[in-house]
C-alpha cells in the first residue's frame, strides 16, 4: 500500500511524528510556584514583596463620566490633615493613565512603621468610603507607573 503512494506515506509519517512530539510535556507546571518578576523570595500562598510592590495604591477611576472630583479633594485634604497632625509627609508616586482623569497614587509608606501604615490605610479608606470611583489595592505592583 505504501509503495503505491510513497509521497502520501512520507506525509503521513511526518504528520504522525509532529503530533507525537508536540504533545510532550517538558516540566511539571501543576506544582510550579509563581513568583513576581524579579522576586525570588516569594512563596506559594504569600503575596510577593519587593521593590516594585507598593504598600497602598489608591485609584481614581471613571465609568464614562470622569473621576469623582469631591473624592479627589477629600484625598488631598486627608494627606494635608495627616501631615499637620503627625508632622510626617507621606510620599507617593502619581500615575495618570486615562482620558477622563483616571490616576493612581502609589504609596510605599516606608516612612511609617507597620502599625501606622495600617492606621493610615484604614483612615484613608474610611474617609473616601463615600465614593464608588475610588479603589484600593495593597501590596501590589503599581502597573500604571511609567519608568
Amino acid at each position: 500500500m505504501f509503495m503505491a503512494y510513497p509521497e502520501k506515506a512520507r506525509w503521513l509519517i511526518l504528520v504522525f511524528c509532529c503530533m507525537a512530539f508536540s504533545c510532550k510535556q517538558t516540566e511539571n507546571t501543576a506544582v510550579k510556584e509563581q513568583t513576581a518578576p524579579g522576586d525570588s523570595t516569594a512563596k506559594a500562598g504569600e503575596p510577593p514583596t519587593g521593590p516594585e510592590r507598593y504598600r497602598l495604591i489608591v485609584s481614581f477611576v471613571s465609568f464614562g463620566e470622569g473621576t469623582d472630583l469631591k473624592a479627589g479633594d477629600e484625598f488631598k485634604a486627608f494627606l494635608h490633615d495627616y501631615r499637620e497632625r503627625t508632622g510626617r509627609k507621606v510620599k507617593s508616586e502619581e500615575a495618570a493613565w486615562g482620558r477622563e482623569g483616571e490616576v493612581d497614587y502609589c504609596f510605599r509608606l516606608e516612612e511609617l512603621p507597620a502599625a501606622e501604615q495600617a492606621e493610615f490605610i484604614a483612615a484613608l479608606k474610611d474617609r473616601l468610603s463615600f465614593s464608588e470611583l475610588v479603589q484600593f489595592a495593597e501590596n501590589e505592583i503599581c502597573s500604571n507607573l511609567r519608568n
